[in-house]
């Protein structure tokens, strides 16, 4: 029987595979994981079996992206009254407009095209216009800034380079991609304090490359919407699942090796990609594309199989998740299995509860 997990916590740039991958090792159907976002960063998976969802409760107090989260066992009424809620808080959000481009909730959008390189009209504005405009933004004490113009092919490098070197960590800045995996020229980042804030702010109409960059603030309500929309209308395209992202594999595993595991599967070359970190060193995973629907079904059979003696785990995803998932490996400590360390940490538990059972005194009769 299905069974329902709520998690909280989930920072904004957490997607759909970092939650499977946190609880790899376990059984999650496909369209399985929903995110609903939200202040309290709010996710429910569905689970495959009570013995799932028992091992994936054990997972609370756990990290995805640095984020500390919680796990509390829900239900499908739960669940769908939740994801009801957020559907119509952003259609809400579309049909009445806001503090924005008057299409959606947000911050306001610049009336000169995405990738246009000009100014807006706020950068012809006198400085003293400007600073006071900002001076008056609700927003300051949450430390928000909406970001627009980005390079496509921007990275959180260039936007910490970009804001001169402020200590942000990389999980508050969020670049947004669209249903094609393709960035879209928007991110959002958090700042530490109102110094950084400030300075943040004082970036607006710089500089990144060859382009212009809008920064705008946003209250932190605002930006979470915003990023639940880009989410939606990202997850809205029903990708075909043709490519696999393979993990539990050895660190040393080759490109050799994995054709030899796919042996018979036709993959577009280019695609098949051993991941490794920023040293150079084996992540245990790779990503491919396959050449048809039926390879990648007959890849999809292969999992749990032996690759180089270890259970290989292959899940199919879209051409945009494998993507993300080479831009943003999902890490794991090495030697770390999480089905394994789960059902050690769960046999510890049963022992201490024999071990420590209270003895039972009869009472005199």
């Amino acid at each position: 029987m299905a069974v329902v997990i709520r998690l909280q916590g989930l920072p904004i740039v957490a997607g759909t595979m970092d939650i499977r991958h946190f609880f790899s090792g376990l059984t999650i159907p496909d369209g399985g994981v929903h995110i609903v976002g939200g202040e309290h960063g709010e996710a429910f998976i569905v689970s495959a079996t009570d013995e799932d969802a028992r091992l994936g409760m054990m997972c609370t107090g756990g990290a995805i992206k640095g984020s500390k989260v919680s796990l509390l066992l829900s239900s499908k009424t739960e669940m769908q009254n939740m994801i009801e809620l957020s559907r119509r808080r952003f259609e809400t959000g579309n049909v009445g407009g806001g503090a924005g481009n008057g299409s959606r909730p947000g911050p306001p959008v610049n009336t000169c095209g995405r990738d246009h390189h000009r100014r807006s009209n706020m950068s012809s504005a006198s400085p003293s216009t400007r600073d006071h405009a900002r001076s008056r933004s609700p927003h300051n004490k949450e430390f928000c800034v909406y970001l627009k113009g980005l390079p496509y092919e921007a990275v959180n490098k260039q936007i910490c380079e970009f804001f001169k070197n402020l200590d942000i960590k990389e999980d508050r800045i969020y670049i947004a991609y669209g249903p094609t995996g393709r960035a879209i020229g928007e991110g959002f980042v958090q700042l530490k304090n109102e110094i950084d804030y400030k300075v943040a702010l004082s970036c607006h109409m710089q500089y990144m490359g060859s382009r212009f960059i809008q920064v705008h603030p946003i209250s932190k309500k605002a930006m979470f919407e915003k990023i639940d929309s880009i989410r939606q209308n990202s997850e809205s395209g029903k990708s075909p699942r043709n490519c696999a992202h393979i993990s539990n594999i050895p660190y040393n595993v080759s490109k050799k090796d994995v054709h030899l595991f796919l042996e018979g599967i036709a993959v577009f070359e280019e695609s098949l990609k051993v991941l490794v970190d920023s040293s150079g060193k084996g992540l245990g995973q790779a990503v491919v594309q396959f050449r048809v629907g039926e390879d990648a079904l007959n890849a999809e059979r292969l999992h749990r199989q032996k690759l180089n003696g270890r259970n290989a785990f292959v899940h199919l995803v879209t051409f945009e998740q494998m993507k993300e998932i080479e831009r943003n490996p999902p890490q794991v400590k090495r030697g770390q299995n999480l089905k394994g360390t789960l059902k050690a940490r769960h046999t510890a538990m049963l022992r201490h509860r024999i071990l420590f059972k209270p003895k039972l005194t009869p009472l005199p009769v």
